[in-house]
């Protein structure tokens, strides 16, 4: 440290074992001139300097000073006697290359002379608060970066859409966190571009079209693909040209990396549990602030809610093509029964008023068995391909009904003797206390709900010979119950007996039909405002229930 000069009116001999042992910066600058009499080892460091500047003016060692304030403000210090003080100063320092932001509390003090004549000199005094203000400012960031993320996180989980939120939440993440934010997923041998973004158009549209020609394959030397294979995060707080020359190896790609000025970046791969699905990259340009440990960690948080984000995107674009699929398949499949019934229902009619004709002839006993079996035969197959029309009707929404007051106490005994009368083995037994039960309905359907359920209930009985069907009221509706003692239905298919095509196969594979009968029973019953259920225990038998409105 430097001695006062030679006939200095100002006595700092007492300062001068303290200024020299103290981290602090401290300058002692005497005279209009600004000239450093006094400074320390802390003060060159900041500076960058030496002791030689000892004895020189201050803007001697700093001329960049010439146009600031700082010289001017320490001369009215010394002639008003008024101290100042600048609190979280920005000064910068060159470390190994790099230009680094420093911050310091500055106060500066006049010094009077030992005559108490005014002023000789100024103290000036550093403190270095850099920790601190990092502290505070890595403090706002975070609170900042965490809003921005879970705002991020909603965007992407209220979307299915993950492209149109991504692009949303591209706006945010470009300038506020990056210049160049890119998505790259992995796609067999290649890593595709998913979503590139800057806010200078011809920058993206470069790098698409760069991709198109050249695609990135991920067994390509470089970082992206050090990434997919170790799942580790890249860092690079600066940028240099050097760095890029050595690690781009595409002389076009090269070239125009270095002309955007690039300053940091971060890469981040993105994983779905332990498979790693691709990568993300931020990059910041034009000397900005360099990436931290504190914007990696967002980073990685980012991505792994994209990752999560595209992932159940994925899956529903999955499950939406399969319900695509199924839907066309049962369109195909309704399209093909319609057709197929319609063109079974005219050669059947002609079939049926043949054999019609036929019986009405003398013929001997033999023929007339068999004639009757043919008949019968071809009855079933006429109420098969009806029920087929009519599922056709019901896909199409076109089943169409005709609503009138009917008696439904007779309308179940006329079900009941043609069912016996088909079907002989069973003896029907039918209860009812009720005496005129009126409904709305649509006779004919309502005929074939009633005739499907006895049916059935004979068809799942083949061990009984008895069928049971009881017709209650209570309040303003009515209850048909048809109880079979048959075969009864396994609980864990009782949820699925109405669907289209169930059949409960492993009950009795021998009974033949094709799982029609119930669905359109059910939609029969709901067209009538009325409901349909079934209770039902293995090997002891089943009831079927119709409730429906009562009409006055």
């Amino acid at each position: 440290m430097g001695k006062l000069q030679s006939g200095s009116q100002v006595s700092l001999e007492t300062l001068n074992h303290a200024i020299l042992n103290i981290s602090t910066a401290i300058a002692v600058l005497e005279g209009a001139d600004l000239i450093l009499t006094h400074g320390n080892e802390a003060l060159f460091k900041v500076w960058g300097k030496d002791a030689s500047i000892i004895g020189k003016t201050l803007l001697d060692i700093l001329p960049e000073l010439k146009d600031q304030p700082f010289p001017e403000l320490l001369r009215q210090v010394m002639e008003t006697g008024v101290g100042y003080e600048d609190k979280e100063a920005v000064a910068y320092v060159v470390k190994n290359g790099i230009r680094e932001t420093i911050y310091f509390n500055y106060s500066y003090t006049a010094i009077p002379r030992d005559n108490g004549e005014g002023n000789a000199a100024v103290l000036v005094v550093a403190t270095d608060v850099t920790d601190l203000v990092l502290a505070k400012k890595n403090a706002e960031d975070r609170g900042a970066l965490l809003a921005y993320l879970n705002h991020a996180g909603e965007e992407l989980a209220l979307s299915l859409d993950t492209a149109s939120a991504i692009d949303k939440i591209s706006k945010f993440v470009v300038p506020q966190f990056a210049d160049w934010f890119s998505i790259n997923v992995v796609n067999g041998e290649k890593l595709d571009l998913l979503f590139v973004y800057n806010e200078k158009q011809d920058y993206v549209n470069w790098a698409v079209e760069h991709r198109k020609r050249k695609p990135l394959r991920i067994d390509a030397p470089g970082i992206q693909s050090h990434i997919l294979k170790t799942g580790e995060s890249s860092l690079v707080p600066l940028i240099t040209p050097d760095l890029i020359r050595q690690s781009i190896e595409d002389p076009e790609q090269r070239e125009i990396l270095l002309g955007m000025d690039l300053h940091s970046s971060i890469v981040v791969p993105m994983k779905v549990g332990t498979n790693i699905i691709g990568t993300i990259n931020f990059i910041r340009t034009c000397s900005k602030k360099s990436y931290t440990e504190l914007d990696l960690s967002f980073a990685q948080d980012f991505a792994a809610r994209i990752a999560v984000s595209l992932e159940n995107a994925r899956l529903h674009e999955q499950a939406s093509e399969e319900i695509h699929q199924r839907i066309s398949a049962e369109k195909k499949k309704d399209e093909f029964i319609g057709m197929a019934s319609h063109e079974l229902k005219t050669p059947l009619t002609s079939l049926s008023g043949y054999l019609q004709i036929l019986n009405r002839g003398d013929l001997p006993d033999t023929q007339k068995k068999f004639l009757e079996k043919a008949m019968y035969q071809s009855g079933k197959l006429t109420s098969l391909v009806n029920d087929m029309l009519d599922l056709s009707k019901i896909a199409a929404g076109k089943l169409q009904f005709s609503f009138e007051k009917v008696d439904l106490k007779a309308l179940i005994a006329e079900c009941i003797e043609a069912t016996e009368l088909s079907i002989p083995s069973h003896k029907i037994a039918f209860s009812s206390a009720l005496v005129n039960v009126l409904v709305l309905a649509d006779r004919h359907r309502m005929e074939q709900a009633i005739l499907n359920l006895l049916s059935n209930a004979v068809k799942y009985s083949p061990g009984s010979d008895k069928v049971e069907v009881r017709l209650t009221a209570a309040n303003s509706f009515v209850k048909i119950a048809v109880t079979d003692w048959g075969i009864g239905i396994p609980t864990d298919k009782l949820p699925n007996l109405f669907e289209r095509f169930y059949r409960v196969n492993d009950t009795n594979p021998g009974i033949s039909g094709l799982g029609i009968g119930l669905y359109i029973t059910k939609e029969i019953i709901e067209k009538h405002n009325g409901t349909i259920e079934v209770e039902s225990e293995e090997n002891k038998g089943t009831t079927f229930c119709l409730t429906l409105p009562a009409s006055s």
